[in-house]
């Protein structure tokens, strides 16, 4: 059974900011486009700044105002868990990563931090059946090497991917300590600053079948 009170997880503020933290030019830069179209998905992206940098109230604010407009943008209603879940409200981060996997089931991100809310409600079965789900999704997942409890011994693809996803523990940890909050805008920060390699690890993480051609659009958008 699920606590009534906030649980005892949440996220580090290593977790609620990026590595590569974005500076005020960025954040004056999206603002200003964002006013000029404020019916535009750029909110997600405007509100993951102010969430890396360390504004959890602006990141939310912007969030519900953009979720007015685009209430089946998937990565708005990501980057408004996180925030939740920074400023410590996990009951309605849990809201908006339910509303998430109704858009898109398959959603890895929401998936793994429904997973993590449901262990610290100590709903086991529950935090068993997303963990389970989330090896079906992302194998390679970095938060399945920390977290994710045993499965049983059964040669199964499921199993199969979590043997391959045992054979590199020390890139999974290293994936898993230098973006602890991947999003696709993440992605776009460091393209933007010209790490190419880290714009498409980043992206790998977000979504392992991330095609490469795409990469170019990730450094053209963020330079638009």
């Amino acid at each position: 059974m699920r606590s009534s009170g906030t649980p005892a997880w949440r996220p580090t503020v290593e977790q609620a900011c990026p590595v590569v933290t974005p500076s005020s030019d960025e954040l004056s830069r999206l603002s200003r486009l964002y006013e000029r179209n404020p019916t535009s998905t750029l909110f997600a992206r405007l509100a993951d700044v102010h969430l890396a940098l360390g504004d959890v109230e602006g990141a939310i604010r912007v969030c519900r105002k953009g979720l007015r407009y685009r209430p089946s943008y998937v990565t708005g209603h990501l980057v408004l868990g996180r925030a939740y879940l920074t400023f410590g409200d996990a009951r309605r981060a849990e809201d908006e990563y339910q509303k998430v996997l109704r858009l898109e089931p398959d959603n890895p991100a929401a998936t793994r931090y429904l997973a993590s809310i449901a262990e610290a409600d100590g709903d086991g079965e529950r935090a068993r059946h997303l963990w389970d789900r989330l090896r079906v999704l992302h194998p390679l997942h970095p938060a399945l090497q920390r977290s994710a409890p045993t499965p049983e011994p059964e040669e199964t693809p499921e199993a199969a991917g979590e043997d391959l996803a045992r054979s590199t523990p020390e890139r999974q940890e290293k994936d898993e300590e230098a973006f602890p909050f991947v999003s696709m805008t993440l992605a776009k920060l460091y393209a933007r600053q010209g790490h190419r390699g880290r714009a498409e690890q980043v992206a790998r993480l977000v979504d392992p079948a991330y095609p490469e051609d795409r990469l170019g659009e990730l450094v053209n958008e963020s330079t638009s």
